[in-house]
C-alpha cells in the first residue's frame, strides 16, 4: 500500500514539475526589435525603427570575411542611448546565402547598474515576454524552446537559442543562438580532416 502511495505521489510531483516548465519560441522575441537570424540589414533596420534614429546612428563594427565565400561584412553593430546599450553580433550562414551572407546570433541589451534599474528591466522583461522557462530559477532567469526540470542547467545555453535575464549585479538581457557558431566549428573542422591511411 505504502509503495503504491508512494508511487502515486511521486508521478504527480513529476507531473506539476512537468507543467510549471514553460516552453517557449525563442526565434519570435526580440530585444529593440531585433530578432535572431536577421540579416545585417534587416537587423540595423529594425533597431533605426525601434530607437526612432537614422539608421547612421546605429554603429556598424569591424569586418570580418566569409570563410566560404571570402567576402567582408560587418560582424557587429552598437547603438547608445542615456545609459543604455545594444549590441548585435553576426554569425556567416552555413550553407552559405548570398543574399544574406550573415544572421544575427547574438543580441545583447544592458542599463547602467542600479538596484532600481535592475528592477525595471526584470518587470519590463517579464512583462514583454511572460514567465521564463523555469519557475524556481530566479537567476538567471532563462527563457528556452525545451526546458527540463534539473537542479543546474534546465536550458540548453550551449547548444540551442536561449533568452537570459541577469538583475543580479548587473542589469542585461542576451538573446543567443549557438547554432550558427556550431555551423561554423563543423565547417572548420571539416577542413582540417584527415583520412587515415595506415
Amino acid at each position: 500500500m505504502k509503495i503504491k502511495v508512494f508511487a502515486a505521489f511521486l508521478a504527480a510531483a513529476t507531473l506539476l514539475s512537468a507543467e510549471s516548465l514553460r516552453s517557449v519560441d525563442i526565434l519570435a522575441f526580440d530585444i529593440a526589435g531585433v530578432k535572431l537570424g536577421m540579416s545585417f540589414n534587416e537587423a540595423r533596420k529594425a533597431a533605426a525603427k525601434h530607437y526612432g534614429v537614422s539608421i547612421d546612428k546605429i554603429k556598424t563594427g569591424s569586418l570580418g570575411e566569409h570563410p566560404i565565400t571570402g567576402e567582408k561584412s560587418p560582424i557587429s553593430f552598437k547603438y547608445e542611448q542615456d545609459g543604455s546599450e545594444l549590441i548585435v553580433s553576426f554569425h556567416p550562414r552555413i550553407p552559405v546565402d548570398k543574399a544574406r551572407p550573415t544572421a544575427v546570433s547574438r543580441i545583447y541589451y544592458g542599463v547602467r547598474w542600479t538596484k532600481e534599474n535592475a528592477d525595471a528591466l526584470r518587470k519590463a522583461a517579464l512583462d514583454k515576454y511572460g514567465a521564463s522557462s523555469h519557475p524556481r530559477w530566479q537567476t538567471p532567469r532563462l527563457w528556452c524552446k525545451n526546458p527540463i526540470d534539473d537542479a543546474f542547467a534546465y536550458c540548453d545555453e550551449s547548444r540551442k537559442a536561449t533568452l537570459k535575464l541577469i538583475d543580479v549585479g548587473s542589469a542585461s538581457l542576451e538573446l543567443r543562438d549557438p547554432s550558427y557558431g556550431i555551423a561554423l566549428a563543423r565547417h572548420n573542422n571539416a577542413k582540417k580532416a584527415v583520412a587515415p591511411n595506415f
